[in-house]
Formats: structure tokens, sequence, C-alpha cells
């Protein structure tokens, strides 16, 4: 019989063991995605402080050059700086028409949807 009680020992501890590497890619995953939100947080409060700056010059402008002068003034803090898209003046921050655009014909036509996409 102690044949069987070392194979149980065994396997105990093989159990033992992916339960302590389960809970330590757990607890590692939980940190990794703790640190990811909050920099994507820090992140958007940059971008809405930057904006906010922006916004005053950009309501003080009077004409479309000095909105233009406004566009080149640069951020106190460059927003994602090793990225290609990093955002450095106030230009990158300002809508480009989005809101004035025409809805896409497939999408305001009058047709009603097709059945199987309700």
């Amino acid at each position: 019989m102690s044949m069987g009680a070392n194979e149980g020992d065994a396997f105990r501890t093989k159990a033992l063991i992916g339960l302590v590497i389960a809970l330590g890619l757990a607890v590692a995953g939980w940190i990794g995605l703790t640190s990811a939100t909050q920099r994507g947080i820090d992140r958007l409060a940059a971008i809405d402080k930057a904006r906010a700056t922006c916004a005053i010059s950009w309501n003080a402008a009077r004409s479309r050059p000095e909105t233009l002068m406004v566009d080149r003034i640069p951020l106190a803090d460059t927003i994602d700086p090793r990225s290609e898209g990093a955002l450095t003046r106030c230009g990158a921050l300002r809508n480009q028409g989005t809101e004035s655009e025409l809805p896409k014909t497939r999408e305001m036509n009058g047709e009603p949807m097709p059945r199987g996409l309700r």
C-alpha cells in the first residue's frame, strides 16, 4: 500500500504546484491590468487637461489665422511621446470636422434594416 500512498502524494504535490503557478499568474495578470488601466486613465486625463488649456485659446481667437496660430501652440507635456502620433501641439487635439460631415448614405437611406441584422 505504500506504493499507492506515494502516487497520491506525488499527485497532490503536482496539484499544489499547479495551483501556486496559477495563482502567481493570476496575481501578475491582475497587477498588469491594473497598471495598464491606470496608464490609460492618466493618458485621458492629460488629454483632457491639454484640451481645456487649448480650448481657452481657441475661444479667444477671433479669426481663422488666430485659430491656426493657436493650433501651433506646443502642449506643456507631450502626450504619447514615443508614439508615431504623439500629441505635441494644440492642433492635434482639435476635432477634424467629424461633427459636420454628413452621415453615410448606407446608414441614412430610409430603407429598413435587413432582417438578419436586427
